[in-house]
């Protein structure tokens, strides 16, 4: 809306009356929820106009009260200066109320960005950010500061196909862009900040890749995004970029989900010497192709290296080498994927042109529902990898001194191969030491360097005291139906659908919970041999659970406090059948990698509870499950153990 000219006089006239205090020190305030003042702490600023209209100077700062809110485009201009908040509370807000963007830094050096909430919400979805650091002038920009941020609800593109793809690639949470001709950034941090549910992705670096020119510095750290509608981070057009420490989850999904054609978690393009180190990523969503956790992509310079990162769950798999499938064309860079730790992703492909050399050492790859899936071509190589699955294709690449199990089979070509248990301590469990090895474990030194198979380095574990049953679990036994491949049950892809979660049930008045957490979250142990803690007095022990590829029985032992002990036999029935504690009538499926076709089945589901009598004047401190193995496949699955 054009506002009239005697008005826009007004907001000029307020904002050129700044105090001498504020104008002495350099330090302004702003509160929004306050009648006009003067930018002093006594009498803040109270519109983003007054802020936009100031020229700051190097060291001055600009303070948001915390617990308001502000609505329009923060746009600072000058060098050198610092926004943040002041007060106790919420983070200021700064809502950008559907526009291109909420904050942005136009052709500015030396800022310094935090402790704000930036949303920019809107009914229709578009070409939008929340965060913007842009250069449209050919001189370098440098030390741009992003941190302590939380960036949600914008209203980004998230079809990466069509008439308006390239919106797809311009809306994120926090974008840094240079474009045509315009100067890059030297400095770049991006660290500690939120982004969840915004459109098409969450934080990219981009630029023209008719430029030529290469951001410098850029570090991108320590920030959480989840339920974004695309990628968690993108980096474009950067020379030797560090991204580490950062967490991607549910990728995909969100406020403003991800609509069709591909994304990926995090990524490289026309970059020099990217490393991905210490990151973790997952359960994104089905795509076209991708949604793996990483990709390499195309016209890298130098080496792409990806390092001691974390996947799970992820519906396109672990890794892409897609230095062949992007307008640059054919591109050809080493790649090196080493020391990281994948779940449940359980593919690694290329784009079957390119011939750009690829290392793959030192990871330790576990599928517990679902076959492995290597095709990677006659340039990759994978060497001293320990590979845990129930059945696998592992494809043309060339395999040395790997270790294979659980029924995947190795290729002839590996001279060096063992088909030995590499015993891992506690596979599927996510943290707590889950992919250390056993101390007597035939994986350690047994690399073709004389170190240990797999990612872990460390000497071998011995033991561990006991946890929780909660705090071991080692699989996905619910999913969403908008996201089944999150979770199996079984090796045909098949797990409980639901529809709520949270859920607490009595049976016999012993209290239960099912499934506490968020869909695709570990919710359930397969039941393999583990030590659950657990203390109290009762006269029964409750067990909550099911059977799976049939009726489970198996023999575990109870430990009281004083050293005894008191075996017990636990039987549960299969989760198809129907008359459990809790039931269902559909349940969920997934075929491959990109297929949500299947989704949810016909075909009801239980949970059933079984209860053990203990002896009420002893304290259990421990159980002892039966034993079995983490795999897919006939055995049973405990959602929850009690005492009453």
């Amino acid at each position: 809306m054009r506002l009239p000219c005697l008005l826009l006089s007004a907001v000029t006239l307020v904002s050129m009356l700044v105090s001498p205090a504020a104008a002495a020190t350099g330090d302004y305030f702003v509160d929004c929820s306050a009648q006009p003042g003067d930018g002093s702490a006594a009498q803040p600023w109270n519109s983003l106009a007054q802020v936009n209209e100031h020229r700051f100077q190097s060291g001055e700062t600009v303070r948001f009260k915390a617990g308001t809110s502000c609505t329009g485009i923060l746009e600072p201009s000058g060098d050198g200066g610092t926004i943040g908040r002041y007060g106790e509370g919420a983070k200021p807000v700064i809502d950008g109320a559907g526009a291109a963007y909420a904050v942005r830094l136009k052709d500015v050096s030396g800022w310094t960005v935090r402790d704000l909430h930036v949303i920019n919400p809107a009914q229709q979805t578009g070409q939008r950010t929340g965060v913007l650091v842009e250069s449209t002038t050919a001189d370098v920009k440098r030390d741009i500061t992003l941190t302590g941020l939380e960036v949600s609800d914008v209203a980004g593109w998230g079809d990466k196909t069509g008439t308006n793809a390239a919106w797809f690639a311009l809306s994120a949470g926090i974008a840094v862009r240079a474009a045509g001709d315009a100067g890059v950034f030297q400095g770049v941090r991006i660290t500690e900040n939120e982004v969840h549910d915004t459109g098409a992705g969450g934080i990219k670096i981009q630029s023209d890749p008719n430029g030529g020119r290469l951001h410098t510095g850029v570090y991108i750290g320590h920030n959480r995004i989840r339920e974004v509608g695309g990628d968690a981070i993108v980096v474009h057009a950067a020379d030797a970029p560090l991204i580490e420490y950062n967490v991607g989850t549910d990728l995909g999904f969100g406020r403003y989900p991800f609509i069709k054609g591909n994304f990926a978690g995090m990524w490289p393009i026309h970059s020099r010497d990217p490393v991905f180190q210490y990151n973790e990523v997952g359960r994104s969503r089905p795509s076209t192709f991708d949604s793996m956790a990483w990709d390499c992509d195309g016209d890298i310079m130098g080496t792409c290296t990806y390092r001691y990162n974390l996947s799970y769950n992820n519906a396109g798999g672990f890794y892409l080498n897609c230095a062949d499938c992007t307008a640059f064309g054919d591109t050809t860079f080493k790649q090196v994927v080493e020391y990281n730790i994948s779940v449940d992703d359980c593919r690694v492909v290329w784009g079957k042109k390119d011939n750009s050399p690829v290392v793959v050492r030192h990871n330790t790859f576990v599928c517990t529902s679902r076959p492995l899936d290597i095709d990677m071509g006659d340039n990759a190589t994978f060497s001293d990898n320990i590979f845990l699955a129930t059945a696998g294709n592992l494809r043309d690449s060339n395999y040395t001194s790997n270790t294979y199990f659980g029924g995947i089979p190795a290729p002839a070509t590996d001279s060096r191969a063992s088909t030995a248990d590499p015993m891992l301590f506690a596979p599927g469990v996510l943290g707590k030491d889950g992919y250390r090895l056993r101390t007597e474990s035939p994986a350690l030194r047994s690399a073709s360097d004389g170190s240990n198979r797999g990612a872990d380095q460390r000497p071998g574990l011995a033991d561990w005291d006991a946890q929780p049953l909660s705090e071991q679990f080692n699989t996905v036994a619910v999913t969403s139906a908008a996201n089944p491949s999150a979770g199996s049950l079984t090796r045909d892809g098949r797990s409980y659908l639901g529809t709520e979660r949270g859920t607490e049930i009595t049976v016999d008045g012993l209290r239960f919970r099912w499934h506490p957490g968020a869909f695709g979250t570990p919710d359930a142990l397969r039941v393999a041999g583990q030590q659950a803690a657990i203390s109290g007095t009762g006269t029964r022990l409750g067990l909550l659970g099911a059977g799976v590829d049939g009726d489970y029985s198996g023999a575990g032992t109870i430990w009281y406090s004083d050293g005894t002990r008191q075996s017990f036999q636990l039987t549960l029935p299969d989760w198809r059948k129907a008359g459990g504690v809790l039931t269902a009538t559909r349940h969920n499926r997934y075929a491959k990698y990109n297929d949500l076709a299947a989704g949810a089945q016909d075909g009801g589901t239980s949970v059933w509870a079984a209860s053990v009598p203990i002896d009420p004047k002893r304290a259990v401190v421990a159980v002892d499950l039966p034993a079995g193995s983490p795999l897919a496949g006939p055995g049973a699955v405990l959602f929850d153990l009690v005492i009453g």
